[in-house]
């Protein structure tokens, strides 16, 4: 069984020769797929401080919109 850790491993040790670019896919409103190629990375929740996967994004972008209507999304 894969944990989340396995998981963050994997990423640890994939993500830096890809840059930490990573490709997200959000759903439109369409229901549509919306990809974007992002930078990712580990980075510990704000409230938890557990470790988490992190995206950046600029403000009002149609990844954001999507990601609020339909707050799920693949990245790879």
């Amino acid at each position: 069984m894969t944990t989340i850790e396995d998981g963050l491993d994997a990423i640890r040790s994939i993500a830096p020769a890809e840059h930490w670019l990573a490709v997200l896919v959000t759903t439109r409103p369409d229901g549509e797929p919306g990809v974007s190629v992002v930078n990712a990375g580990i980075l510990p929740h704000p409230q938890t401080g557990n470790p988490v996967v992190a995206l950046v994004s600029q403000g009002n972008t149609a990844k954001l919109r999507n990601l609020r209507a339909t707050p799920r999304a693949t990245l790879v």
